[in-house]
């Protein structure tokens, strides 16, 4: 009685001391069990909400999967002395697919239910149950549920027999505990959270700066034997995972071969072929049987002419080797921040599936859900890790990076000025690298008036009013994209008496913190490349004062510069912007900032005095 009156204690000197919050995480703890190559995971977490403002935490949401089942979820509210006070009903849990609205059969699914009260403070408690018979990982923890939210405390447990292994890896969470019971082994991580800061402009990915315990099983079931031993143990389970479902129909083979009959080239060959594909195939999620980890055969989406990224992959890889080609199936952490693999901890880490074709002279990349240009990755998986999966010769190596090239804007401007301060602009843009890849997304998934809506919020300055837009697009496998639009504005000449001050059209900087207030490094994957020609055709009724002084800004951070070329009523601005790729220490970020600050405040004053003739 004594120790359950001390435990009681201690609960309620800690809910005192979260009440300064709007909500606190008290409990989140996860037991693991691994039996017969079953994983049984039990979740428990303990919510304190404060008041109204954290109501919005009351709606819960929990994955699952056909390989990944939900069992015995119950949640219930507590008020502070432990009274049950509401709770969930069966009726009130809700199943639907987590991404519905992009996938054609889709097993990716979610529960969600809302539980809530109105008088505060109020604790919320749910407890379920997963379950999975086949798994790579054997958890991915972080002590965090809410990645704004402290969690007084976190404890992940697992119990696996003794004779089976497993690896890990953490970091900010201490070693485990190690003990033995009724022939298990039970490891225990103990942790606590406290929020991070929020993610700063071009900040590495938040969750690197996450505490985790990754988990995994040394060795495997999943679909085949399989073992992370090492990455080639790894990659060669991978690739007998896929490598019987390589088969497509004769009469398949004979319509690529005639397609291609008449040509010798094989760049042009593997062009000619991926086009056909590009144009007979569609991007859809199919993550249903093994969970995501397995393509479906090649000889599947022959048939429905759809796939995921693994299934059109394995498809187009299939029909490279029938045509005599040596594609390689190529395993990436794709998205907008490069996320590095941990090469030192051999785990699932990919999210995305492309293809490496070695040639003589070259390397073709190859990404088979996109519409885009050939051998163009994009922003989406240039410059990271690729694990290539190929028979005896699992390697890693880095796919292409985009350069200063690949992805600079150009801009050519046209500004005649009319009566007093109204101002026609002509804008004639052309894109490469993210904005390249945004137009063509753009066009493929969103209908006109979209297009439009996209085009004037995320293209045009501001300060600038749209009035008509056209796309210049030029072959399907072209690197640029041109956008040229028509503007009206009255925010590049004020009047100051009978003369006038003229306002050049600024570049769009990244808006970078101070360095009194920046938390993170600088993780800048791609160059920022723009350059613009600036035309002025002032009113025959002003001549210019002076001109602004040319500029040259040179760091080993990048490149400014401007200059200035005044005809009779036409004044020229040449610019251009380079800011290289890199990732910079916050020890270093002062004079990075002190850079990015001298290119700032010279467009910020590159202004013009016109005085009348």
């Amino acid at each position: 009685m004594r120790i359950i009156f001390i435990g009681v204690l201690l609960t309620v000197s800690m809910i005192s001391h979260s009440l300064n919050n709007e909500i606190v995480v008290l409990k989140n703890f996860t037991e693991i069990v691994i039996d017969n190559n079953k994983l049984t995971r039990k979740i428990s977490h303990e919510i304190l909400i404060n008041n109204r403002l954290a109501d919005s935490y009351g709606s819960i949401y929990i994955d699952y999967s056909k390989l990944k089942k939900i069992n015995r979820l119950k949640a219930w509210i507590e008020d502070l002395k432990g009274n049950e006070i509401k709770r969930l009903k069966d009726s009130e849990i809700e199943s639907h697919s987590a991404i519905a609205d992009i996938s054609l059969y889709d097993d990716n699914m979610v529960k969600k239910f809302t539980l809530k009260h109105n008088v505060y403070p109020y604790i919320l408690k749910y407890t379920y149950e997963e379950s999975e018979n086949q798994f790579l990982d054997i958890d991915y923890w972080n002590p965090a549920i809410y990645k704004d939210v402290p969690v007084q405390s976190a404890e992940l447990k697992i119990k696996v027999p003794l004779d089976y292994k497993i690896r890990y890896k953490s970091k900010g969470i201490q070693n485990p505990t190690l003990d033995t019971l009724d022939n298990h082994c039970v490891y225990v991580w103990k942790s606590a959270y406290k929020p991070i800061p929020e993610s700063e402009t071009y900040s590495p990915e938040i969750s690197d700066s996450m505490p985790y315990v990754r988990v995994v099983p040394l060795k495997f079931k999943y679909k085949n034997q399989g073992s992370f031993e090492s990455w080639k143990s790894y990659g060669d389970w991978q690739y007998n995972s896929f490598k019987d479902l390589q088969e497509l129909p004769p009469a398949e083979i004979a319509i690529f071969r005639k397609l291609i009959a008449a040509k010798t080239d094989s760049i042009d060959i593997l062009k000619t072929l991926y086009h056909y594909l590009q144009d007979h195939t569609r991007y859809v999620n199919v993550s249903i049987k093994t969970g995501g980890m397995i393509p479906y055969p090649a000889s599947y989406v022959s048939e429905n002419k759809y796939g995921d990224c693994k299934g059109l992959s394995n498809y187009f890889l299939t029909v490279f080797k029938a045509i005599g080609f040596r594609p390689i199936y190529t395993k990436v952490y794709a998205g907008n921040v490069i996320k590095k693999i941990d090469k030192s901890f051999p785990s699932q880490q990919s999210n995305h599936v492309i293809l490496c074709i070695p040639m003589k002279k070259d390397t073709i990349w190859l990404d088979c859900t996109s519409d885009g240009p050939f051998n163009y990755l994009g922003t989406f998986s240039q410059g990271r890790d690729a694990l290539l999966i190929e028979k005896n010769n699992i390697r890693f190596v880095t796919t292409p990076k985009l350069k200063p090239e690949d992805v600079c804007t150009e801009r050519s401007i046209v500004l005649r000025q009319k009566e007093n301060q109204n101002s026609i602009v002509e804008f004639r843009n052309i894109f490469r690298g993210n904005k390249f890849d945004r137009l063509l997304s753009m066009q493929e998934n969103n209908n006109t008036n979209d297009q439009a809506l996209i085009i004037r919020n995320e293209f045009v300055d501001d300060g600038f009013e749209m009035q008509d837009y056209k796309i210049v697009k030029n072959n399907r496998d072209s690197l640029n994209i041109g956008l040229n639009y028509t503007t009206t504005t009255k925010s590049i000449f004020s009047l100051y008496g009978n003369d006038m001050i003229l306002k050049t059209i600024p570049f769009k900087l990244p808006a970078f913190e101070k360095p009194a207030l920046r938390k993170y490094d600088v993780q800048l994957d791609t160059p920022i490349c723009k350059t613009d020609v600036q035309q002025f055709i002032v009113n025959d009724l002003y001549k210019v004062a002076t001109l602004p002084e040319n500029r040259s800004i040179k760091s080993e951070y990048g490149l400014y510069t401007a200059s200035w070329i005044s005809n009779d009523s036409i004044l020229t601005l040449t610019k251009r912007l380079i800011i290289n790729p890199g990732y910079y220490r916050l020890s270093t970020y002062s004079d990075f900032y002190k850079f990015i600050s001298a290119i700032a405040d010279y467009e910020k004053n590159n202004v013009i005095e016109l005085i009348q003739k």
